[in-house]
């Protein structure tokens, strides 16, 4: 769970508090900005470079869930062979007291 708050917290930081995909304001007062801003953003690519970001978020997002459900079904197959022993123990002591038991009458 811990894994899922940083992965949480890096698509928060790029998407939301970067404003990397929004115009800064500097651009309402300096029109003559706009179009070297908009050449700058294509040529680094940024919308893709955000774009690729999110998908390979999502792709670690999906694996930390299989690795997530696959440690749950690892704790349910030890929980069924504990509760295996405890019936196989149970039993012996059982047959433990029968005995003791046929032989004390």
């Amino acid at each position: 769970s811990r894994m899922f708050g940083k992965l949480f917290i890096a698509r928060t930081q790029v998407n939301l508090h970067s404003d990397i995909l929004d115009e800064p304001d500097f651009l309402w007062d300096n029109d003559n900005w706009e179009d070297t801003y908009s050449k700058m953003g294509e040529y680094l690519d940024i919308k893709d470079r955000v774009y690729l970001l999110n998908k390979r978020a999502d792709l670690i997002r999906e694996l930390l869930d299989v690795i997530e459900n696959q440690l749950q079904l690892v704790d349910k197959k030890k929980s069924a062979s504990r509760e295996t022993a405890l019936i196989v123990l149970l039993a012996v002591l059982l047959g433990v007291v029968v005995i003791i038991g046929s032989i004390a009458v």
